[in-house]
């Protein structure tokens, strides 16, 4: 395998590790009820890179790229005009590994932004 490729597959975990993580704890402390959970992300966030390892432009941006990424390498459209039809063509590329690390990414990116929707979200009496 190329040295580039094995360098991106690590960045990629590297930027995906922070959701994971932020995800993962928040299951365990409030879908398991282990309140240990939050005093491990207290921890976490009180060391001196915490605050900008789980910083919502990390969390989220993270999972964003990879998914973009790795989009990239599976997907490719083609676009031409034929005989007065516009044609678009989508081929998909069955590479595993990227197609995981974008389903981890798309779960991910999908999970954290419906928590922050649901948890923000009022309904106003009028």
């Amino acid at each position: 395998m190329k040295k580039s490729k094995v360098i991106m597959r690590a960045l990629a975990l590297f930027l995906i590790v922070p959701a994971l993580v932020l995800f993962s704890l928040g299951i365990l402390s409030s879908g398991l009820k282990f309140e240990t959970a939050n005093h491990w992300l207290d921890t976490l966030l009180k060391q001196p890179l915490g605050a900008a390892v789980f910083s919502p432009f990390v969390v989220l941006g993270g999972p964003a790229l990879v998914v973009l990424y790795n989009l990239k390498q599976v997907l490719k459209f083609h676009a031409r005009s034929e005989s007065g039809e516009f044609v678009v063509i989508c081929s998909w590329k069955q590479l595993a590994g990227n197609l995981l690390a974008a389903a981890l990414g798309s779960f991910l990116l999908t999970a954290l932004l419906s928590y922050a929707l649901i948890e923000n979200f009022k309904i106003v009496s009028r």
